[in-house]
């Protein structure tokens, strides 16, 4: 947050503008500014968050308004971008734990006889394929990172 504000610090110094006290057009300015340069919606949403903290004007409800509203406009430009979860074969899965690594169960390991485990109770108890995707998701760590090393 500190790099935010300085960020701003240094933009309103450089315009001779107190950033304690710049008006409300001159913030919105900054964050066009930001928006032209490529920021994202999220980046620019960050440092008006930031610029709140320290600001004495940003916290009346009009002035809010206008940052609200510059902010849905940005994210209405700019819509953040969700990269696709990898397509999945349920029939393919399915097959391949009947072949080793995950049979014969007696001689399979425990590493593999877990994440067997683990797949087949997940599978079955999922309310939606969303829960399944989540899965997949890069912010949860996988099992080769962490639970199996």
């Amino acid at each position: 947050m500190l790099a935010n504000v300085k960020r701003f610090s240094y933009w309103a110094e450089s315009r001779n503008l107190n950033p304690f006290t710049a008006p409300v057009h001159q913030i919105l300015d900054f964050l066009a500014e930001l928006f032209h340069s490529g920021a994202a919606a999220a980046t620019i949403n960050a440092q008006l968050a930031a610029i709140s903290n320290f600001h004495v004007g940003v916290s009346n409800s009009s002035i809010c308004l206008f940052c609200k509203a510059f902010l849905r406009g940005t994210s209405l430009l700019r819509p953040p971008v969700k990269e696709p979860l990898p397509p999945w074969d349920l029939n393919l899965v399915l097959a391949s734990l009947i072949l080793p690594p995950f049979e014969p169960a007696a001689s399979c390991s425990l590493k593999f006889l877990s994440w067997k485990t683990l797949f087949l109770i997940s599978i079955t108890s999922a309310r939606c394929v969303s829960e399944l995707h989540a899965l997949c998701s890069p912010s949860i760590p996988s099992f080769s990172q962490t639970a199996f090393p």
